[in-house]
């Protein structure tokens, strides 16, 4: 691999600002061999609703953009805002990688999908106006409307660049060096008279927690790994050995390593290699900069599981039409879709979506419409499977807590909850299931639980949806849609089936009691879940054929319209 350096033309900033002289573009030349060289600009924003560069700094993943002041929410449409910040080599060719935004959003950083920048010269564009960066002030005239330019250049300056690769992982996922799971190594391009390597790994253990760094297998026999993990975050290594290493790109070190189960899904973090010291200062190192995204690979859609859509998101950007995703907006799509590892996109990445669906665990839940009604000592039961390998572990959460739990697995992977006592009545929350195999690979499933409120009648209701419209009284017609379930999940009844709403007086002894009792405390625009026993429904007659006697019904009842009084 080729080695550089950066500088940065001083012609080819487009800010009114002053320009430092290129001589000292290059940040600590005497002292270290000047890995980078650093531009600075101070800008001061007249127009305080104006956004306007403040510094720039290159690297050989990327480049850093701070800003004057944080971007508000409507400055930049972060579903299209990969698509306004733009690098350019020098045949004009538009280079891919994702964009990681400072806390606070007083800027970003982009980081190039793949190997480091190759030496040549770079553009860079932040796009102003609508379809860019709102109120984006890039050529400092204190004026909303100018593009942000600047050029910089990669020079040849015989380093050996450490290398990370990119990494989507979700929560619960891991990596290690087990012949099941996916490996995460750290690599040099050029190996040849090396007896000893120093350099930080920087990372968020919010995102990525590291158990343990290893020897690659590769090494000579006498090289040995020092290792200090004390300072969170930050991991020093120091890999040495009397025998050099060969010439070529060489393995150094296997990382294991898993993302917190209560991490964000979604997040991102650069995974930094810095400050690198080969041969004790007597070469020149560098270290390239990675993405690790918090999510399933191939997960496009953002739903946490691979389904049919995502390989079909998947296929439409190997054929350029679409260039993120929604759900993951600005992070390069063949960090996330590249399922072969072959550093592209194409439409067998789209058949291998396909393919892994069949691998993942398989969690399944005993539900009623893709609902569980948790009442008095009911509990949750289900299966959790493996596809490919055996389960390593399984575990939940609710959407009102962030306590994660265990979940105890039986005889062919079968599960039952006990959620507890302490939940609401008339509440409806969501049961996030989680299963991660041995191969480190996840599925996830969301089930809504509904906890219902018992009248005095013995009636259950739960408002799976509160609207803002009036309540009936006695008399009024009302008009509905609803599906009937029994209690096994049949669906006995269906106005939305039928595309017909069903409309009645209310209270006058016109439809079952728990009708009349149910709906008198909705409001136009209500979504009711009603679970209404045998003796306020049809009691032990039922009905021949259709509903069995004494059976306990289940309505899901929406109110649309009530009628006035005359």
């Amino acid at each position: 691999m080729e080695n550089r350096e950066i500088l940065l033309s001083e012609q080819s900033h487009n800010a009114t600002a002053d320009i430092l002289n290129s001589s000292d573009f290059i940040s600590g030349k005497e002292e270290n061999n000047a890995q980078l060289a650093l531009l600075e600009t101070e800008v001061s924003a007249t127009d305080l609703d104006l956004l306007q560069v403040t510094e720039f700094t290159p690297s050989t993943s990327g480049f850093e953009i701070l800003f004057n002041k944080a971007i508000p929410d409507s400055a930049i449409d972060l579903a299209s805002s990969k698509d306004s910040v733009l690098l350019k080599d020098q045949a004009g060719n538009f280079l891919d990688g994702s964009i990681i935004f400072q806390d606070g959003f007083t800027g970003f950083t982009f980081v190039k999908t793949g190997d480091p920048l190759a030496p040549g010269s770079y553009t860079i564009n932040l796009e102003s106006g609508e379809s860019g960066i709102v109120n984006l002030d890039g050529d400092n005239d204190d004026r909303a409307g100018g593009d942000y330019n600047v050029n910089f250049i990669v020079v040849d300056n015989q380093a050996r660049i450490l290398n990370l690769a990119d990494l989507t992982l979700a929560p619960g996922e891991f990596v290690s060096s087990s012949a099941e799971s996916r490996d995460l190594n750290i690599s040099i391009d050029n190996g040849t008279e090396l007896s000893q390597i120093k350099f930080e790994v920087e990372y968020n253990p919010d995102l990525l927690s590291i158990n343990n760094f290893q020897l690659a297998e590769n090494l000579p026999e006498d090289w040995q790994l020092q290792t200090n993990t004390t300072a969170p975050g930050i991991a020093e290594l120091t890999l040495n050995g009397s025998t050099p290493l060969a010439g070529g790109e060489q393995n150094l070190i296997s990382i294991a390593a898993e993302v917190p189960k209560n991490a964000q899904y979604g997040a991102t973090q650069i995974l930094q290699l810095k400050n690198v010291q080969l041969n004790n200062g007597n070469l020149i190192g560098e270290g390239d900069s990675a993405i690790h995204q918090v999510a399933m690979q191939g997960d496009l859609s953002g739903d946490r599981t691979l389904s049919n859509f995502d390989a079909y998101l998947i296929a439409q950007a190997s054929t350029g039409l679409i260039s993120d995703s929604v759900a993951h907006p600005d992070v390069d799509l063949t960090i996330m879709g590249d399922l072969n590892g072959d550093g592209e996109l194409s439409t067998f990445d789209a058949y291998q979506a396909l393919q892994l669906q069949k691998e993942l665990p398989e969690i399944n839940v005993d539900t009623l419409d893709s609902r569980v009604i948790l009442d008095d000592g009911a509990r949750i039961t289900g299966t959790v499977s493996g596809n490919n390998s055996q389960i390593n572990e399984a575990y939940y959460s609710l959407s009102n807590s962030n306590e994660i739990i265990e979940i105890s697995l039986g005889e062919n992977g079968a599960f039952n909850l006990d959620l507890g006592v302490n939940l609401p009545e008339n509440s409806v929350f969501t049961l996030q299931l989680t299963a991660i195999d041995n191969a480190g690979k996840s599925n996830y499933s969301e089930i809504e639980v509904v906890v219902p409120l018992t009248t005095d009648s013995g009636l259950q209701y739960v408002d799976l949806q509160v609207g803002d419209g009036t309540t009936p009284t006695v008399g009024q017609l009302v008009t509905v849609n609803y599906t009937g379930f029994l209690e096994d999940g049949t669906v006995f009844d269906s106005s939305r089936e039928r595309n017909t709403p069903f409309s009645f007086n209310i209270g006058e002894g016109r439809v079952i009691q728990g009708w009349d009792e149910g709906l008198a405390t909705m409001s136009v625009g209500s979504n009711r879940l009603l679970i209404i026993p045998a003796d306020l429904a049809y009691g032990e007659s039922g009905i021949p054929d259709v509903i069995p006697p004494n059976a306990t019904l289940i309505f899901d009842v929406e109110l649309l319209e009530i009628e006035p009084s005359l």
